[in-house]
């Protein structure tokens, strides 16, 4: 069974804790977007990337990760 309304509200959730850590450039479809990346972030990729983790375990879930 589809269920659209429970995937957009994981989306939403999603690309809030993201946007949280790191500007959101554009939104391409429910499970894709690109981001702006300054130089801190792209000098330490596993710092970010451990930041977002991080957020999306604590604030959303972790059977997400």
């Amino acid at each position: 069974m589809q269920r659209p309304d429970l995937f957009r509200r994981a989306h939403n959730a999603l690309l809030n804790e993201i946007t949280c850590e790191i500007p959101v450039e554009t939104v391409k479809s429910i499970d894709e977007l690109a981001c702006k990346l300054d130089k801190a972030t792209i000098a330490d990729p596993r710092a970010l990337a451990t930041r977002i983790k991080d957020r999306i375990r604590n604030n959303i879930g972790d059977q997400i990760n």
